[in-house]
């Protein structure tokens, strides 16, 4: 659907007092893997980092326990060079492997079923952009925020993202406006009226 995009009469034509100027109604449904793109752009906190860390390290110690098992479970049956030789590639093979089911398996599951619970993952967005703020509607909750509450503005391949707190945002999808033409004049006036920190 394409956006609704009104404009006012020229402010102070014809003696008319200044009237509220182009403002943006928006229309979208949002899914899981939009997202996990505006995520994408989030940068980390120390503690986040320190997790992150201790969760690959723990799954590569696994990948090491479990090639290790896998070796000697298969030496007597191999005819490698060395068993060191053989001993390297079980545990390079099990940690890659763990690694990447974590990543391109585990990781999506569990981000689909926690989105899967947010009011705005369910049903048909509404965003109306003007100049007080953002009021988005999603399955009858409302939301307002104004420009001033904007703490940054990032655009994605596919998304605008407009974040009020570090992790809250307006996900904005691309697809929502008519044409690309669009799309630039809603960052335009996104930025426009973005309060400098």
């Amino acid at each position: 659907m394409t956006p609704e995009i009104k404009t006012s009469a020229p402010e102070g034509a014809a003696g008319m007092p200044p009237a509220d100027r182009t403002h943006f109604d928006l229309h979208f449904r949002l899914d899981w893997n939009d997202y996990a793109q505006a995520l994408r752009g989030l940068a980390y906190t120390s503690l986040e980092r320190v997790g992150l860390i201790l969760f690959v390290t723990g799954l590569i110690a696994l990948g090491i326990f479990v090639g290790a098992l896998i070796w000697w479970g298969l030496e007597s049956q191999l005819a490698l060079s060395s068993p060191q030789t053989g001993l390297g590639l079980s545990i390079s093979i099990s940690a890659t492997a763990l690694l990447m089911f974590c990543y391109f398996v585990l990781w999506p599951a569990y981000f689909r079923s926690s989105c899967a619970d947010l009011p705005t993952a369910r049903g048909e967005c509404r965003l109306v952009a003007d100049e007080r703020g953002l009021t988005q509607t999603v399955v009858g909750i409302v939301l307002f925020v104004p420009w001033k509450t904007i703490q940054r503005i990032r655009e994605t391949k596919a998304h605008f993202v407009l974040s009020y707190a570090r992790r809250s945002q307006f996900v904005v999808p691309k697809r929502s406006f008519g044409d690309a033409a669009q799309g630039a004049n809603f960052l335009t006036f996104a930025r426009a009226r973005q309060v400098s920190p």
